[in-house]
């Protein structure tokens, strides 16, 4: 990530990133004392970009999501704006499925870095798993469906089946 100027977030940069969200988007967003419960217990599931001068100008944002949670995303009632801890993956515990919280950029540069950060996270980092997501915007609901191919799913939500498929739940072996 740190190849596309994303850095993984402090609090400060969720705090910043939340005030973003809510004047791009408006209230209907995840609280700010929600976003830092869910970085804290995730450890990896904000990132920030800042400009040369400091200003937050970008942010992405995804959930690493236990086995808790494949029923909730499978009926479609998944709760992204109060993601239940039970359903979150900690460091060292095995994510089944990640959940696309959000993303935004100030600048053409930092929107396209965060689309492309995204699809990082899809392809690499969680190739193996099943993406979900809620689009907030149209502009959102374009990336979603053109850059990540997802389609709808029950209850509002999107999804992608496994990037890489045979890789599903399969450990890597030692090289």
């Amino acid at each position: 990530m740190a190849e596309l100027g994303l850095r993984l977030a402090t609090d400060e940069d969720i705090a910043e990133g939340h005030a973003l969200a809510e004047h791009l988007i408006g209230p209907a967003i995840a609280s700010l004392d929600t976003m830092l419960r869910v970085q804290a217990r995730t450890g990896c599931a904000t990132f920030a970009m800042r400009s040369r001068d400091g200003q937050l100008i970008g942010a992405l944002a995804v959930i690493p999501l236990s086995a808790a949670a494949c029923p909730s995303l499978a009926r479609g009632d998944f709760d992204g704006l109060s993601p239940p801890d039970a359903m979150l993956a900690r460091p060292g515990e095995a994510a089944r499925a990640f959940y696309g919280w959000g993303m935004a950029g100030l600048t053409p540069r930092s929107r396209a870095a965060v689309i492309v950060g995204a699809m990082k996270l899809q392809r690499e980092v969680y190739g193996a798993l099943p993406f979900y997501a809620r689009a907030a915007t149209s502009e959102g609901e374009r990336v979603l469906h053109d850059r990540m191919g997802a389609r709808a799913h029950a209850g509002g939500l999107v999804s992608a089946p496994p990037w890489r498929a045979n890789d599903r739940l399969t450990p890597r072996k030692a090289a």
